[in-house]
């Protein structure tokens, strides 16, 4: 009879085939369902390490099956892995142009300029030369490093490199919280992280294995303090060295070695001498490649402006609804305040995991980019989900004797929270909304738009920034980034969002533009903006022609910013608006009519004027 672990290396064997060989990607669903059931039969043996086939196996399966995407930086990084095997170097231009991509400008020093780490490269030369001898051989995929057997290679080799990190760091934990809590907390912090997604949907970057190495690095260099054996720093020092060499980030994983117990000089020398050398070798690469391109040994291939080093976004890399790390991963903030519990258990890793987390945050908030581009969540935090999960472990572990003294406590806040969600429908059905249907997108979508109108009356009193910290998480649209990045805010095409009171529907003259109706006495529009600045800008609007001698005042925020008379033919009134009469966040900008139309009984007497747009520059 065959065993689990048999049965599980097997299917895991053919579900990585189906990844290379997409003709056989049916096989993916069956392979998968083969994996899910060695993994659920095992935990009677513990975590070990034969759990690693039917956990590749299973992503493997369901990535055959699901397919992945080859967005964002898939191109680069394959161009580093094809130009070290097809021309033994890793200028990239030529594996570009092959590829019907953009050539990419060249450096001081004469090499494409290449706006990754080359790690990858190294890591995945074995797998993708196999798969290059392996699309020869068939003779029907494109042998220029990029086709599906490339792509199937260089997932596996992810999944196999971030999963056995994952087994690794579990192994660790179970020591101190047992084998569940431990379990479960790694499992959460990369199912509930950008992990997963960029180890299964869009694998083809560093982020899913730098996870992998992050865990390896953290594993390594806790063995290496216990064992405290040059043989054991050197292995410490390979993982910190790989990890920086396949992402420059990972350099504050060195933070490690003096935080976890070298509290003396003497000691903290001995442990660099050992790790030094084998780290220093590893991201040599790198140095010869910044030399050759920039003309000297370390640089910032996007620019010595992409780096604003006094972080005016760390905030928003954390809180925001733009892709900010708490805000689309909610579970990660559990795992920080794991780690911020004063537990004696995993304290010094705790500590680590704080002070990795507070330098990557200053480091995410630095970039011109900040929010990451084109990103799923909080894509720059990969090197510290493995202190997430270390988190996620500790808080388990604080909680168990409370949920075992008081077994209603975590019922309770459960029900606390489904109590709320109801009494918050409740409302929403008194006042006429989801009267017959409550589609659940539409449900969830109010649900959010009422919590932050908790937000705002619980903590709005507090200022101008802490309401622009709560639109922030909660909304994160702005007029000159997301939203509306020309400033016209065309009355007729408006979002409703950003319609406050006193406006018609939109209406129409023959022959003139569209527009909208200001209800008598005033109407107002939300102007998100990020940073205040000096503005100016203009309404197009005219009065209706039963008003004579109409005047139109402009407000912001309450502030008058001018008066101006409004005759019956079309009228741009111009409009300055300073800084400091500008609000971080959401702003009211308000158009007040002195007079209303006169008319007879019956007819609508609160058009005051009609207006187009308001410009901003």
């Amino acid at each position: 009879m065959i065993s689990a672990a048999r049965l599980g290396k097997a299917a895991c064997a053919l579900a990585v085939f189906s990844l290379v060989e997409p003709r056989l990607s049916g096989l993916g669903p069956g392979c998968a369902v083969v994996c899910l059931g060695v993994i659920l039969y095992s935990p009677r043996a513990g975590i070990r390490f034969g759990l690693l086939p039917a956990l590749v196996g299973l992503f493997s399966g369901l990535i055959a099956a699901a397919g992945y995407n080859l967005e964002a930086d898939t191109h680069s990084y394959m161009a580093n892995v094809a130009s070290l095997l097809q021309d033994f170097d890793l200028d990239i231009g030529n594996q570009l142009t092959e590829w019907g991509r953009r050539a990419p400008s060249r450096g001081p020093a004469g090499m494409s300029i290449t706006p990754h780490p080359i790690g990858n490269a190294f890591v995945w030369a074995i797998p993708v030369a196999f798969a290059h001898a392996y699309a020869l051989h068939v003779g029907i995929y494109p042998t220029n490093f990029f086709s599906p057997p490339y792509f199937g290679a260089v997932i596996a080799t992810n999944l196999a490199i971030a999963l056995s990190g994952a087994l690794a760091l579990v192994r660790l934990l179970t020591r101190e919280v047992g084998v569940a809590a431990a379990g479960l907390a790694v499992a959460a912090s990369i199912l509930a992280s950008p992990a997963v997604y960029y180890l299964a949907v869009q694998p083809m970057g560093a982020h899913g294995l730098s996870f992998g190495l992050g865990c390896w690095a953290v594993v390594l260099v806790v063995r290496a303090v216990e064992a405290d054996t040059v043989p054991a720093w050197r292995w410490a020092g390979a993982a910190l060295g790989l990890a920086t060499l396949c992402r420059f980030q990972a350099v504050v994983l060195f933070a490690m070695v003096p935080l976890l117990g070298a509290w003396s000089v003497k000691s903290l020398v001995s442990r660099m001498r050992a790790l030094s050398p084998p780290a220093l070798v590893i991201v040599l690469p790198q140095v010869v490649v910044w030399l050759k391109t920039f003309g000297r040994p370390f640089a910032i291939p996007q620019g010595s402006g992409f780096m604003k080093w006094g972080s005016p976004h760390w905030a928003d890399t954390l809180f925001s609804a733009d892709r900010g790390l708490f805000n689309w991963h909610p579970l990660l903030l559990l795992g920080l305040l794991g780690l911020l519990l004063p537990r004696p258990r995993l304290n010094r890793l705790a500590l680590c995991g704080v002070v990795i987390f507070a330098v990557t945050v200053w480091i995410n908030g630095a970039a011109t980019d900040f929010d990451g581009g084109d990103a799923f969540g909080g894509r720059r935090y990969d090197l510290v989900i493995p202190f997430f999960g270390i988190g996620l472990a500790r808080l388990l572990d604080a909680t168990r004797p409370v949920l075992v003294r008081r077994p209603l406590a975590l019922p309770a806040l459960l029900f606390s929270l489904v109590v709320a969600w109801n009494f918050s429908f409740i409302a929403f059905y008194r006042t006429k909304n989801f009267r017959v249907s409550a589609p659940a997108e539409e449900l969830a979508s109010a649900q959010a738009r009422r919590l932050r109108q908790v937000a705002d009356a619980a903590f709005g009193w507090m200022g101008p920034g802490t309401r622009f910290r709560i639109y922030d998480a909660f909304v994160g649209l702005y007029t000159y980034r997301e939203y509306r990045p020309g400033g016209d805010f065309d009355l007729a095409t408006l979002e409703p969002r950003f319609m406050s009171e006193g406006w018609s529907d939109v209406r129409w003259w023959d022959g003139e533009s569209t527009f909208r109706y200001l209800l008598y006495p005033q109407a107002c529009i939300v102007i998100p903006i990020e940073e205040p600045f000096d503005l100016r800008g203009f309404v197009r609007a005219r009065a209706p022609a039963r008003i004579p001698d109409q005047r139109l005042t402009l407000t912001l925020n309450g502030r008058t910013l001018t008066e101006a008379a409004l005759p019956a033919a079309w009228t741009d009134v111009p409009f300055e608006a300073p800084s400091r009469f500008w609000n971080p966040g959401e702003n009211q900008f308000c158009m007040r009519a002195l007079k209303k139309r006169p008319g007879d009984k019956g007819d609508d007497l609160a058009y005051a004027a009609a207006v187009v747009r308001v410009q901003l520059p």
